[in-house]
């Protein structure tokens, strides 16, 4: 078959002992080392570091790879590196699934009539699927990492099929997670300085909610129906939260809520967005989930949202997800880069103080726009 990859994979249909996630790496695979000379002689070379006994290899314009390679005898080993006509290498592959019954030695004996020193290499997830004779295992994150290295030659003859080769390898999910000693290195150099920021962080909100609750602190509350608000440390976010009540398994007593801090970990929030370089600060709105399509319909959310998105200063980002949300039980958010309240300036600062500050500006927002939509009372009435 020519070197045509969307008709290789065209080819792929379900049927009995059949796998077409492990055919279609195969084909992609197969292509690449087809058309990319470099990652062709790269996986060759790796493949002779795995060997006891090297071999050599045919001038390039004589090689081919091909699949579905059919034997005298009638096996069909997944991948073959053709010497002319003549095999000069056979793969098995495999992702998940386990070999055969005497797989890799039927191919074997066969190959014993043609060439006894013609090796039968596995190439499976790890080192435990490689249960019969294979001559060497190649691991898909050896080749995911001879495919980085040439992806940072900065190729530019077919380097779109490395790119997306690698991404492959990485959405399938089939290597283990790669690490650069860089990224380890800058972690070690600043993850005691993150603990001290973190610590700063926690405290800070923790405190602002001590003097609520003691009363030493003014102009921080949002009027009846909702409660002084808690301090919230779980569900991957860190701050304050305003509700009708405490306990989060009664739902009319826990939506609507407001919670106002920023966020830790962005699962839970469907965040992912907007915490790709750096934590957020948030304003997000609760609802109970059931109501969430009822949204789009009643004037009194619609008057809620505007009266908000008018009185925001500069730097805010608003996240309106009525009409489509990840996350029903949070319909809309408002957010900032964490390090844009402290500014731009290099000083030390008190975080107390930054987070007390932004929580005060925000409050009259959201109590202004809470009285002139009614949607407390609205969301009550449903």
């Amino acid at each position: 078959m020519k070197n045509r990859l969307l008709s290789r994979i065209f080819t792929f249909y379900p049927r009995e002992n059949h796998n077409p996630k492990e055919n279609f790496l195969t084909e992609v695979l197969a292509y690449c080392l087809s058309t990319v000379p470099q990652f062709n002689q790269s996986f060759l070379n790796l493949i002779n570091n795995k060997l006891k006994l090297k071999i050599s290899y045919p001038e390039e314009n004589k090689h081919k790879w091909t699949t579905q390679f059919r034997m005298s005898n009638g096996n069909i080993p997944d991948l073959v590196y053709l010497d002319a006509e003549f095999p000069k290498i056979i793969f098995e592959i495999k992702i998940d699934s386990p070999l055969g019954k005497h797989q890799i030695e039927r191919y074997k004996e066969e190959l014993r009539q043609i060439d006894k020193e013609i090796p039968v290499i596995m190439i499976a997830r790890s080192d435990s699927q490689n249960t019969q004779s294979a001559d060497a295992l190649i691991t898909w994150t050896d080749i995911y990492l001879e495919l980085i290295s040439i992806q940072r030659e900065n190729l530019s003859v077919n380097n779109w099929i490395i790119d997306e080769t690698i991404n492959l390898l990485e959405t399938i999910k089939v290597i283990d997670m790669i690490v650069c000693r860089e990224d380890v290195s800058n972690y070690s150099k600043n993850y005691f300085n993150d603990r001290k920021i973190e610590s700063a962080l926690v405290n800070s909100l923790f405190n602002i909610h001590s003097k609520i609750s003691a009363s030493s602190i003014d102009n921080i509350n949002i009027r009846p129906p909702f409660l002084p608000p808690i301090f919230e440390s779980k569900s991957g976010v860190l701050g304050l939260r305003w509700s009708k009540g405490k306990n989060k398994s009664k739902v009319k007593d826990w939506k609507p809520s407001v919670f106002m801090g920023i966020v830790l970990d962005p699962g839970d929030y469907a965040l992912n967005d907007i915490c790709k370089n750096e934590i957020p600060f948030i304003v997000s709105i609760s609802i109970n989930k059931s109501l969430y399509h009822t949204l789009q319909k009643i004037k009194e959310w619609e008057k809620f949202k505007c009266a908000i998105t008018s009185s925001l200063s500069e730097g805010w980002m608003v996240i309106d997800r009525t009409y489509g949300s990840p996350n029903p039980s949070q319909p809309f958010i408002l957010y900032k880069p964490l390090s844009s309240l402290f500014g731009y300036t290099s000083q030390e600062v008190s975080a107390e103080k930054i987070f007390e500050n932004c929580i005060k500006g925000m409050l009259p927002i959201i109590q202004r726009a809470l009285d002139h939509s009614k949607l407390p009372e609205k969301l009550e009435e449903l």
